[in-house]
């Protein structure tokens, strides 16, 4: 009989990304009256995430080949492998759970990208992040809804609205911050987060001039940047609008930036045409 679903967590990296981040609060707030949960990660030796994840109490585990994975899952008795991925052909973690002979293995698909490896099609189940992915899934798989809702769910990422609460800072701090950056009263401020990697990003540089000439009071925050970008922005007449950051500040300060900031900027990079719908439906401005 089993006491406690032993589960095991586990991504590429424990850096700053979204998906680091969504696997923290999964891991935070399961119920550990039901889940002992084990953290791993794969390509880096140190990490902002681990660190965070260390201090609140977790044991996280660097595991860089098959014998790491499967002493763990043995001596762990790992019943679940949950993988936290961008939905691409990853076969080590798959296949060397299977090899361990764990219970399921799960994943969280970041993108919905189809995975057709043989690996791929050892999943259990398969966890997509938006409505917008698991559609895409299933029209590059040609799934029907039925077939669909077998073994794949759409769970959002979550909020740690506790940690929002405790750090979000007062009206007073808010003013503070803005004189820090020398923003002052601009508005509207727009704030775009993301790696500086040309798979998650886009040059957004002409359509943030013909806002700036449209609004020559915005400021935008940008906090990770193609090169590319900067030095467009650095030529332009409009260098004042913009503040360029790199994308190392922890969960307390982007707490902080969000707080400052109007707008939340972010750009799909594919819109399907199965998914073309009237984006004022969507339209819903988020302030924390």
């Amino acid at each position: 009989m089993i006491n406690k679903i032993n589960i095991l967590h586990i991504c590429n990296q424990l850096g700053v990304g979204g998906t680091e981040k969504a696997l923290s609060i999964f891991a935070k707030y399961l119920n550990k009256d039901i889940f002992n949960v084990y953290i791993g990660y794969i390509k880096e030796e140190t990490s902002e995430r681990a660190n965070i994840l260390k201090s609140m109490g977790f044991e996280i585990y660097h595991i860089n080949n098959e014998r790491k994975l499967i002493d763990l899952i043995t001596n762990k008795k790992i019943h679940i492998v949950h993988i936290h991925r961008a939905g691409y052909k990853e076969p080590f973690i798959v296949e060397t759970a299977k090899k361990a002979e764990c219970i399921g293995i799960v994943e969280t698909n970041v993108f919905g990208y189809v995975d057709n490896s043989p690996s791929g099609k050892l999943i259990d189940i398969h966890l997509f992040v938006s409505k917008m992915c698991a559609m895409r899934y299933m029209k590059w798989r040609k799934l029907s809804p039925k077939v669909f809702s077998k073994n794949c769910k759409i769970v959002y990422n979550p909020i740690d609205f506790d940690e929002i609460e405790k750090y979000k800072p007062s009206k007073e701090k808010v003013m503070e911050f803005k004189e820090e950056l020398n923003i002052g009263d601009a508005y509207p401020i727009i704030l775009r987060v993301s790696r500086p990697d040309p798979i998650k990003l886009k040059d957004n540089t002409d359509l943030f001039m013909k806002i700036c000439s449209e609004l020559p009071n915005v400021k935008f925050i940008l906090i990770g940047y193609l090169e590319h970008e900067k030095e467009k922005i650095i030529k332009s007449k409009n260098y004042k609008n913009f503040i360029l950051l790199k994308p190392d500040y922890d969960d307390i300060d982007m707490i902080k930036f969000y707080s400052v900031s109007d707008i939340l900027f972010n750009y799909i990079q594919r819109l399907e045409k199965v998914l073309v719908i009237p984006l004022q439906k969507l339209w819903h401005p988020l302030s924390l």
